[in-house]
């Protein structure tokens, strides 16, 4: 069986596990944090899969809370399924709400530049492994338009940003992935997999 690797992260609460349950075949596996010391946490990580055809297979891989991305930053992962895998970053779209979490004067332009800082794109950068960004919780009250979001990220025009409501519309999230795998090298195995994507957007 083959296989395709998406990297899913972001800042706490962005929303990657409902990103990746919105496509996922499976219950999405989650190992939380176990409070043993309460000032130490075990790493987490969010779990999924989309089965392609007989023989290929999409993994997730979604990072919670302050959990490294270990497979990304192993580099004899990256030399075996270099042009097999890639991240997408999620960047919250709703802030206001959670600003105070954060600082109580803490510009929200600053705010969303953190996010998207978290989301991994100067890592993915140094790797040089395709990725994109998403717009998340584009469905809520108070959610900033893409083209917001573009300007205050400062994006390159080549940094590609989605709009995504992974929990009302899924079909978002299927267009986020054809888009990343659109990205990656395109031999047969992964033209299965915009095949497939294809068919579930309809």
């Amino acid at each position: 069986m083959e296989t395709i690797s998406i990297f899913v992260d972001g800042a706490f609460s962005s929303g990657k596990t409902e990103f990746i349950r919105a496509i996922s075949e499976i219950e999405v596996v989650s190992v939380e944090p176990i409070k043993k010391d309460p000032s130490k946490l075990s790493p987490s990580l969010d779990f999924g899969r989309l089965t392609i055809d007989d023989g290929c297979v999409l993994y997730f891989y979604g990072r919670s809370g302050s959990a490294r991305m270990l497979l990304i930053e192993d580099p004899n992962f990256l030399q075996k399924h270099r042009h097999h895998c890639g991240l997408i970053g999620v960047v919250d779209s709703v802030y206001f709400e959670h600003i105070q979490t954060y600082s109580t004067n803490r510009p929200t332009d600053t705010f969303i530049k953190d996010h998207a800082a978290i989301a991994g794109i100067h890592t993915i950068r140094k790797r040089e492994l395709p990725f994109l960004l998403v717009a998340s919780k584009q469905d809520k009250e108070g959610a900033r338009s893409v083209e917001e979001m573009r300007e205050v990220l400062q994006l390159d025009d080549n940094v590609k940003l989605l709009p995504c409501s992974a929990k009302t519309d899924p079909v978002g999230v299927y267009r986020a992935v054809r888009e990343l795998l659109t990205m990656l090298p395109q031999d047969e195995l992964v033209k299965r997999a915009v095949d497939r994507l294809d068919g579930m957007i309809g």
